[in-house]
């Protein structure tokens, strides 16, 4: 459920800070603010299927600069994939996933080649259940760590991330329980002058969990994405993600699929905003996808 870095692309290449305000874009931001406040564990959806379409597309040699992000994450259903990799329906419920990030990017005087940043993430999950007419909320447990890339031509980036989520949330929230380690590697092509692929792919290394006593498989994900930017405002794409997790003593091997479109608003050079729907296409002994994600972005 985490997402990282994103910059829109005018920005990786200015090098002074720019404070800009837009009634559009502060209007789009007050709805989401409030969309996530509505609800503050989470259903288990791919890990890092936030990102979109030039999310990894970032400069070097950059004074340095600030980013907000605001994500939320809506699922509306309760089925799950089987160990048969059938659908199967169970108690209807709503979940929405909120997360706030803070990042800060600079480059290295004497590597300036090199692009450097550190996040932090704050989640806040809540979940209802409107069969049995039950809910739970809370703040998920917080992600930090840096990332590092250069760029091996001017219209590509290869870099890595590395993030730790420590167990201080609710347990409400699914939080409070284990150390989680993200190894992400990550890339994005600038394919002409409107067409774009980013993707990213990695692995989650559990701690020891007492809930479960003992260690959890790692898991293995990826997340692609495909871009076309139609006009200087918008940007419809296609995503892919997927996730698998083989079996342990205290888990089951699990799998999921996830196909979705997109579209990406270039409202200004320091905000943009992102809408996708992304449904489950195959899974086993998994949450059946059918998510909602929403990101804004500001950067100063």
């Amino acid at each position: 459920m985490q997402k990282w870095i994103a910059i829109p692309r005018e920005v990786g290449r200015r090098s002074q800070t720019i404070l800009t305000r837009l009634p559009l874009s502060i209007g789009i931001a007050a709805v989401l603010f409030a969309l996530v406040s509505l609800w503050i564990p989470a259903a288990a959806q791919i890990t890092l299927d936030v990102i979109g379409p030039h999310e990894y597309e970032l400069p070097v040699g950059f004074k340095p600069f600030n980013i907000f992000v605001e994500y939320g994450e809506m699922q509306a259903t309760g089925n799950t994939w089987d160990a048969n990799s059938n659908r199967q329906d169970g108690p209807s419920s709503e979940t929405l996933i909120s997360e706030s990030k803070y990042v800060h990017f600079w480059t290295p005087q004497s590597v300036p080649k090199l692009g450097l940043g550190w996040e932090f993430i704050l989640p806040a999950v809540g979940t209802r259940n409107t069969t049995d007419n039950t809910s739970s909320s809370g703040v998920g447990d917080p992600i930090t760590g840096p990332a590092l890339w250069f760029k091996p031509t001017p219209k590509s980036t290869l870099g890595a991330q590395f993030f730790a989520q420590a167990p201080i949330g609710s347990k409400d929230a699914g939080g409070g329980d284990q150390w989680k380690y993200y190894i992400v590697p990550f890339t994005d092509i600038r394919l002409g002058k409107k067409l774009g692929y980013t993707a990213d792919g990695g692995s989650v290394l559990y701690g020891h969990s007492t809930k479960l006593d003992g260690r959890q498989s790692v898991l293995w994900f990826t997340g692609q994405r495909l871009g076309y930017q139609v006009s200087g405002l918008l940007e419809p794409f296609f995503a892919v993600d997927y996730e698998h997790e083989a079996s342990s003593r205290v888990n089951v091997v699990s799998s999921e699929t996830a196909l979705g479109l997109g579209m990406m608003f270039h409202l200004h050079p320091t905000q943009s905003l992102t809408v996708r729907y992304s449904a489950g296409v195959a899974g086993e002994n998994h949450s059946d996808t059918s998510v909602v994600n929403i990101k804004y972005i500001y950067i100063w």
